[in-house]
């Protein structure tokens, strides 16, 4: 349970940073660092296409490009479980 406050508590930021986010999308993309990878997407090229902060819904397709933060165990753990 500690691990959802803390999630929740860290949405906060991400909220005030990217305005278009939804508290709903702001608080999955927090609890998905947390409980999976501890990794964050900041941004994703798709062809010409750049999306930056994406959404927790946001999908990720073949042939993406990923720009990730996070420890350096957290990004192999990221690139791990996408190229499974």
């Amino acid at each position: 349970a500690g691990w959802i406050l803390m999630s929740a508590i860290a949405t906060v930021p991400l909220l005030i940073a990217v305005a278009r986010l939804s508290y709903t999308d702001a608080f999955s993309e927090t609890m998905s660092g947390v409980s999976r990878t501890g990794a964050t997407v900041l941004a994703i090229a798709r062809g010409d296409k750049a999306i930056t902060a994406p959404a927790a819904s946001e999908t990720i397709e073949a042939g993406d490009l990923l720009a990730v933060a996070g420890m350096r165990e957290a990004i192999e753990a990221a690139r791990d479980l996408l190229s499974s």
